[in-house]
């Protein structure tokens, strides 16, 4: 037969594994609610963007995005991270 000690440290440990899920749970609703707010930032940001754009080529009277003007960009401007 098992001693009422035993029997508190199993409590104790169980207890313990409760709290350490529990803290494991939050944290995911954590990165989920990060995540999701992130993804919703950057939609935001784009839709932003798009319409100002709209309007700045309304406001110049530009029919289209004229890449022309833009430097063309050489293989030796190119920053490529390397994965390790």
């Amino acid at each position: 037969m098992r001693s009422g000690k035993v029997v508190n440290s199993d409590m104790q440990k169980l207890q313990e594994v409760q709290e350490a899920v529990e803290y494991l749970l939050q944290g995911s609703w954590f990165l989920k609610k990060v995540s999701i707010t992130h993804k919703l930032s950057q939609r935001s940001t784009t839709l932003i963007a798009n319409s100002e754009m709209k309007q700045l080529k309304e406001d110049e009277g530009i029919s289209s995005y004229d890449s022309t003007d833009d430097e063309e960009l050489s293989c030796d401007s190119l920053v490529v991270p390397i994965l390790t």
